[in-house]
């Protein structure tokens, strides 16, 4: 989350979501909220990999850790993003 959005773990711009992942969270309402959110510094190209990174962060820093998934599928998931990323080339 923080390379997308190149910002800190916790930053005064958050306000009451006071850290990255609720600020993330709460931007996740629509697809230009998400967009807003993403470093201007990211190429235009690249920023729906970068929407894709920040939605699979937000499943995989759930507050209770019972609902996070495992590490397996965490590099599942990273493959199929990667390899979806190379079809579209």
């Amino acid at each position: 989350m923080e390379l997308v959005t190149g910002k800190k773990p916790i930053e005064l711009e958050f306000r009451d979501n006071n850290d990255i992942v609720t600020w993330i969270f709460s931007q996740m309402t629509n697809r230009e909220n998400l967009l807003s959110v993403v470093d201007p510094k990211i190429p235009q190209h690249l920023r729906e990999d970068a929407i894709k990174a920040l939605r699979i962060g937000v499943l995989y820093t759930a507050r209770l850790p019972r609902l996070r998934p495992s590490m397996l599928t965490v590099v599942h998931t990273l493959e199929d993003a990667k390899t979806t990323r190379v079809r579209l080339d």
